[in-house]
C-alpha cells in the first residue's frame, strides 16, 4: 500500500474555530436535571440549546441549594450554561402553539415530563413527528413511556434503589445508602445525549428520518449494573454492600494516614499489587499462596486491606505519595 492509499480523507486534526456540534437546534422543554444536563452537554459543544421555562415558576434548579448570598443558585448556573431561555406555558393553546413552530426548524426536542403530559396539551410525539419528521425527541421519565409504572413520577433516588445502586452501597452490616447526589439523574442525561447523537448520526449519516428516544432512569441505571445481573443469572449470588472496598479486587479501600488525610487504592490489576506490596514493605506477601492471585486476595481481604492500611497509618499522605511514585518510576524506568 502506497503512501496517497494510506493517507486520511480528512486530517485528524481541525483549524476551525467552530465547535462541533454548531448549526444543531434543541429544544430543551425538561426540568430539574436528567433532561437539561442531556442538553447542557450538547450546548457545551456548540449546539444552540433554546431552554424553556414556565413563565411563573420557572425551572426548578432556580431553587435548588447551594445559593450563593448573592441569591445565584449554582445547580442551575451550571445546567442552563451556553442555552438561550424564553419562557412559555406549554400547558396553554398559544404557548403549545408557540411550542410547534419552534420545534419545525429544530433537530432535537427534549422533554421529561410524566408521560402523556405532552400528549394532553397536543404536542405529543405524533403531532411534532407531523410537523418535523426529522426532529429527534427525547423522551426523558422514571419508568418509560408504556409499561405499568407509566404514569408514576420518578426521580434518580428512585431510579437508583429500583436499579439496585442503592443496595450496592454502605457498610456490610449496614442499611443500603444513596450516593447522596443526582447520580440517577446524571447518568440519563448522559445516555440521554449519547442517544440524541447516534438518532442524528442514524439520520444524517445512514439515511432516514428523526426518531423518537424512550429513556427510562432506572433503566439508564440499571446498564451500569448488568454485571450484576449477569452474575446472579450464572452463579444465583446478589452483589451486596461492602463498605468501601470493592466486592472484586484486593486490597482495595478508603485508608486513613498518620497525619488524618484519606486516600482510596485499589490493586486492580496483578502488576499493580506487585508494585504496591513492595512499596508498603510487604514483599512476604507477594510468594504467600494466600496473596498470590486476585481470586486468593479476595477470600482474605480483611488481612490484605489490613496489612496496607497498617502501612500507610503509620505515615504522612506526602510520604505515601512519594513512596508510591517512586514505586513507579523505578517500575517505568524498568520497562524502558
Amino acid at each position: 500500500m502506497d503512501k496517497k492509499e494510506q493517507s486520511h480523507e480528512f486530517p485528524l486534526t481541525s483549524k476551525s474555530d467552530k465547535k462541533p456540534l454548531e448549526g444543531l437546534r434543541v429544544i430543551d422543554a425538561g426540568n430539574m436535571v436528567a433532561a437539561p444536563f442531556a442538553t447542557v452537554l450538547l450546548a457545551d459543544l456548540g449546539a444552540e440549546v433554546i431552554k424553556l421555562e414556565h413563565p411563573e415558576n420557572g425551572d426548578g434548579q432556580r431553587k435548588l441549594e447551594p445559593i450563593t448570598d448573592k441569591g445565584i443558585p449554582l445547580w442551575w448556573k451550571s445546567i442552563a450554561r451556553n442555552k438561550k431561555c424564553i419562557t412559555l406555558n406549554l400547558g396553554k393553546p398559544e404557548g403549545a402553539e408557540i411550542f410547534k413552530e419552534l420545534c419545525r426548524d429544530a433537530d432535537v426536542v427534549v422533554e421529561n415530563y410524566r408521560p402523556g403530559t405532552f400528549e394532553r396539551w397536543g404536542i405529543g410525539q405524533e403531532v411534532i413527528e407531523a410537523i418535523n419528521p426529522r426532529i429527534v425527541m427525547l423522551r426523558i421519565s422514571g419508568f418509560g413511556q408504556t409499561g405499568p409504572y407509566r404514569k408514576r413520577a420518578g426521580f434518580g433516588r428512585v431510579a437508583e434503589a429500583m436499579a439496585g445502586l442503592t443496595n450496592l452501597i454502605g457498610e456490610r452490616d449496614g442499611p443500603p445508602m444513596t450516593p447522596g447526589y443526582p447520580l440517577g439523574d446524571l447518568i440519563a442525561g448522559l445516555f440521554g445525549a449519547f442517544s440524541i447523537m447516534v438518532a442524528l448520526y442514524k439520520r444524517d449519516v445512514l439515511g432516514g428520518t428523526g426518531q423518537a428516544i424512550d429513556l427510562a432512569l432506572f433503566e439508564s441505571v440499571f446498564r451500569l449494573l448488568d454485571f450484576d445481573a449477569i452474575q446472579f443469572d450464572q452463579m444465583k449470588k446478589i452483589h451486596m454492600r461492602s463498605g468501601n472496598s470493592a466486592a472484586y479486587v484486593a486490597p482495595s479501600s478508603t485508608f486513613q494516614t498518620k497525619d488524618g488525610k484519606w486516600l482510596t487504592l485499589a490493586a486492580s490489576t496483578q502488576s499493580i499489587w506487585l508494585r504496591l506490596a513492595k512499596a508498603v514493605d510487604r514483599e512476604d506477601m507477594i510468594t504467600d499462596p494466600r496473596y498470590l492471585e486476585n481470586p486468593q486476595r479476595l477470600k482474605h481481604s480483611d488481612e490484605v486491606n489490613g496489612a496496607v492500611g497498617a502501612w500507610i497509618e503509620r505515615h504522612t499522605l506526602k510520604q505515601v505519595i512519594e513512596r508510591f511514585e517512586a514505586r513507579e518510576e523505578k517500575n517505568r524506568g524498568w520497562q524502558k
